[in-house]
């Protein structure tokens, strides 16, 4: 059975910012679901990856948010918290339009949950989870480490890396 699409998605306009891992990972998503036809702009932070093409998108500097009109900037990065402040604070992005790569998972999980008798957590959370991006961690407490920076150490006889 063909996938049909709603009118309103055709006319979203999407930017995708980051094309590593995630990235890929995000396009190749957003193929399998056909949303590939809302993406009109790919950015990076990486000044070497800018003018290159990626999946058939020329990969831009990041300035042109301020100059594009768009309905959704998707951050499809690992770290992507740090990105997520600074285009609100640099590019005057409001938060409702900044999204990271869980983002249609975000929607199918708030679509669950809506109309539903939830016990006061599990509104708390999802109360949360509609303010902000979808993550490992859906709570408030992880934005306080984000400024902290830790010594990193390596286990030399186990060759792996930990924290104090």
């Amino acid at each position: 059975m063909e996938k049909m699409k709603n009118m309103d998605t055709l006319q979203n306009k999407w930017i995708i910012w980051g094309t590593g891992k995630k990235g890929q990972e995000l396009y190749d998503y957003l193929l399998e679901r056909d949303d590939l036809i809302n993406v009109i702009e790919v950015v990076d932070s990486d000044e070497n990856k800018w003018g290159t093409i990626w999946n058939g998108y020329v990969i831009k500097r990041p300035e042109i948010i301020k100059e594009t009109t768009f309905d959704k900037l998707i951050i499809a990065m690992a770290l992507w918290r740090q990105v997520y402040r600074f285009v609100m604070q640099h590019y005057g992005i409001p938060p409702e339009k900044i999204e990271n790569h869980h983002f249609q998972q975000r929607e199918d999980l708030l679509n669950f949950y809506n109309n539903r008798e939830n016990s006061i957590e599990i509104e708390r959370q999802i109360d949360y989870i509609r303010r902000v991006p979808l993550d490992i961690f859906n709570d408030s407490f992880p934005e306080k480490y984000l400024e902290i920076n830790f010594e990193i150490y390596l286990d030399e006889s186990a060759q792996m890396y930990y924290v104090n």
